[in-house]
C-alpha cells in the first residue's frame, strides 16, 4: 500500500470518527461561526398614510397594528406570495393580501397598498 493510500484511509477514518489529531505544539485555529441570516424580504407601505395590519387576510379580521406611511415590516413565511381573502377598498381596492411579521406573529396587509423588496 502506498503512502497516499495510507494517508487517505487515515484522513477518512479521522473524518468519520469526528476526532482530530494534531501534532504536539501545532497551532489550532477555529473558524468563526457564520453570521446569522439577515432579513432579506420586506413589505413597504406605499399607501401615503398609515396602513392597518390585520390578524387575517380580510377586513373582518382584527386590526393588530399599523404601518406608518413609508415604513417597512419583514415579510411573513410566504415571502412575496399573495393570499386571496376578503375585499378592501383602500389603494384602489382588491382582495389580495401579503403576510408580514409583526411582534413575532404572522399578520396581513392589503397587497395593493404595499411593495415588496430588499432592505
Amino acid at each position: 500500500m502506498s503512502w497516499k493510500s495510507v494517508l487517505a484511509v487515515t484522513v477518512s477514518a479521522v473524518a468519520l470518527s469526528g476526532a482530530l489529531a494534531v501534532p504536539a505544539g501545532a497551532a489550532v485555529t477555529t473558524a468563526a461561526a457564520p453570521a446569522a441570516a439577515t432579513q432579506s424580504c420586506y413589505v413597504f407601505n406605499e399607501a401615503g398614510s398609515a396602513l392597518n395590519v390585520r390578524s387575517g387576510p380580510g377586513t373582518g379580521y382584527a386590526v393588530v397594528g399599523s404601518m406608518a406611511a413609508g415604513s417597512r415590516l419583514p415579510c411573513g413565511p410566504l415571502q412575496d406570495s399573495m393570499t386571496t381573502g376578503g375585499s378592501y377598498s383602500s389603494c384602489g381596492g382588491g382582495n389580495t393580501w401579503l403576510q408580514v411579521t409583526l411582534g413575532g406573529r404572522t399578520d396581513y396587509v392589503a397587497e395593493r397598498c404595499v411593495s415588496v423588496g430588499m432592505a
